[in-house]
């Protein structure tokens, strides 16, 4: 997907025909955000996208497009995709926020675009800052995958935020980065390569809408749907340190405070004669004093 230049990329009212088809039979589980806000706000990306192209019609894009405009465009490509809304479990949350991410080749990418929809304490779990004025507790990540680097949109109650993330290295002070930069980098990559490289913590639930009444027949809208799940079923793992007196001097304990030994991704071989390579997940192990 080229994002200098979106001439016919997109059929506006189209693609909110069939976002509206598509996409009102969820419904948000419990804790996390309302699913028609959510697409109120992607209403907002449709109509600055149009707008962009009919700036192309009439005299062609001759400029870069603004963070804005990227961050719409992101909003428009998964929805036109139809890509499913994948929620991410509270469970998971803390782990991939304490899983480093190095530089390294571009994944396998599952699926073009990604829906991430985030439960409502996201933003302490994370540890995000606080700034007057800006609202960092997402509820949902709209994420495209393009060869180098991923490009995420990132939508909370009253804020907007865009990143274009490279994943042959990572950014640093040089490139502006702040602290909500490094935490939401890490976080978005680790999702997309959790879904990519540990299929074992993805999950479907069946939901069945209810009805509003009684009738014969049946329509589209009472038809159940499958929720995606990231990390519902997954544990935290825990490690206790039993701290003992010193033999020698009995004031002199053994103290540890409780700490998070970080997570990370480790290239492993695999397949026939260990010739292929993959990514694999070293889960983040929280350790406390008993």
């Amino acid at each position: 997907m080229d994002f200098k230049s979106i001439n016919d990329a997109f059929d506006i009212d189209k693609v909110r025909h069939r976002a509206a088809m598509h996409y009102q039979k969820y419904k948000s589980p419990s804790g996390y955000p309302n699913w028609l806000k959510i697409l109120d706000k992607v209403d907002i990306a449709h109509k600055v996208i149009h707008e962009v192209q009919k700036e192309i019609g009439s005299v062609g894009l001759t400029r870069e497009l603004s963070q804005e405009e990227n961050a719409a465009l992101v909003v428009t490509g998964a929805i036109a995709s139809l890509s499913p809304p994948i929620c991410v479990h509270e469970n998971i949350i803390e782990a991939l926020a304490n899983t480093d991410v190095k530089p390294m080749k571009t994944p396998e990418y599952a699926l073009p675009f990604f829906i991430f929809l985030l439960p409502k304490d996201f933003k302490p779990t994370t540890k995000l800052p606080d700034y007057q004025g800006f609202d960092l507790n997402f509820h949902v990540a709209f994420a495209a995958c393009i060869p180098d680097c991923v490009k995420v949109t990132y939508i909370s109650e009253t804020t907007i935020c865009y990143g274009s993330y490279q994943w042959t290295e990572i950014m640093t002070e040089k490139d502006g980065a702040k602290e909500e930069d490094y935490i939401l980098e890490k976080f978005l990559k680790n999702l997309i390569l959790m879904y990519v490289y540990e299929p074992k913590y993805l999950t479907e639930e069946t939901i069945k809408l209810p009805t509003k009444g009684k009738g014969f027949g049946s329509s589209e809208k009472d038809k159940p749907f499958q929720m995606r799940w990231l990390g519902k079923n997954y544990k935290q793992v825990r490690q206790t340190v039993v701290c003992k007196d010193n033999t020698v001097d009995p004031d002199n304990k053994r103290f540890v405070r409780a700490h998070w030994r970080r997570g990370h991704w480790h290239t492993v071989c695999h397949g026939p004669k260990h010739k292929q390579r993959k990514q694999q997940w070293f889960k983040p192990v929280f350790v406390n004093q008993d």
